[in-house]
């Protein structure tokens, strides 16, 4: 896909919209903790630059966030998106304390956290996707296997640092479901892609900035350091915001999403039974082809090996009765007169 798919857009904006402005003209480094290459840096003024650290090193750096390769306050800024609910929750203040250690400037997190209404929202994708494939998708089991950060929680650990925390929500529930699910069916068809190609583009120039309200699937948490912060952000105050956990989304458009994405599914897997069944059918009658020809070819052999039988039979008669005249008076008489059969020369 040439174009960014519009959740890593939605991420990356939300947080490059908190730290942009701050960064312009500091020639600033950005960490990108479990981030990729190409989205990001989209969102950041021309002058910075960000490095990746992931498991995996591809691309950037291979780290683990809980244990940073760089040293003490290297770095302007730290972000991370949508990464905290894929690790271990044992693990999750570790990676925000270690972000913390490595960044002079602003921590920012943007990430679902563990409310009813993302649950509700990630069940609605998940039964799609196992309606379609016959298994859960393979993030959304991680969410589970792992559990939803919670966001109280990751506040705490940036306050007890004596961090200034702002939240804010960032992909409106009523805007991430029906466009994930779009997005999803859409990635399942590569004769779709361009379709995919152009619901991201949509999102990109004409929804993007405008689901930034509850209930949100996504918070961006920001961790300033004390008396760092700027006097006006984009993200409200933490007890301004209204987590009402779903209650508040209509969602009959997405049951209607859902029951047409099931209803092709279900046209999809009809015509491919109806295609398996043409095959069987072709499959059934070359093997009866096969089985006749097998059967032409044993009678065929039955037949050879009766010849072989008479053959040998006569054989073993003539050899006898070549036995019995090599013993006769008449053969006797003709090698008395110096005559030989052919066998005797």
């Amino acid at each position: 896909m040439n174009v960014i798919p519009f959740d890593v857009t939605q991420r990356y904006r939300a947080v490059g919209s908190r730290i942009g402005p701050w960064l312009e003209g500091r020639r600033g480094v950005v960490l990108d903790v479990g981030g990729s290459r190409g989205p990001g840096s989209g969102w950041l003024p021309d002058d910075a630059r960000r490095v990746v650290v992931d498991v995996a090193g591809k691309p950037g750096v291979r780290g683990n966030g809980a244990r940073l390769p760089f040293r003490d306050d290297c770095f302007d800024a730290s972000i991370s998106c949508d990464v905290l609910e894929h690790v271990p929750g044992k693990d999750r203040g570790a990676v925000l304390a270690e972000m913390m250690r490595v960044t002079r400037g602003p921590v920012v997190v943007a990430a679902p956290f563990d409310t009813p209404g993302v649950k509700h929202a990630e069940e609605v994708v998940d039964a799609l996707v196992r309606d379609r494939l016959g298994r859960s998708h393979p993030a959304l089991e991680e969410h589970r296997a792992e559990g939803l950060p919670d966001l109280d929680a990751t506040c705490e650990v940036f306050r007890s640092a004596g961090r200034e925390v702002r939240v804010g929500p960032n992909g409106a529930l009523q805007v991430w479901l029906p466009f994930m699910l779009a997005d999803w069916y859409l990635a399942d068809h590569s004769a779709l892609a361009p379709l995919r190609e152009e619901l991201a583009r949509y999102y990109g120039e004409d929804v993007a900035g405008r689901d930034d309200h509850e209930p949100a699937y996504r918070h961006v948490v920001e961790a300033w350091p004390a008396g760092n912060a700027p006097a006006h952000s984009v993200a409200p105050a933490l007890d301004s915001i209204d987590d009402t956990g779903g209650s508040d989304i209509d969602f009959e458009p997405v049951r209607a999403l859902v029951e047409l994405f099931m209803a092709d599914g279900l046209r999809a897997s009809e015509s491919a039974r109806m295609d398996a069944e043409e095959r069987m059918r072709g499959f059934e009658a070359r093997a009866e082809s096969a089985e006749e020809a097998l059967r032409i070819r044993d009678a065929h052999i039955r037949d050879l090996e009766r010849s072989i039988g008479l053959h040998a039979e006569e054989l073993g008669r003539l050899r006898a009765f070549r036995r019995r005249f090599t013993h006769s008076p008449p053969a006797r008489v003709l090698r008395a007169m110096g005559i030989r059969g052919r066998s005797e020369r």
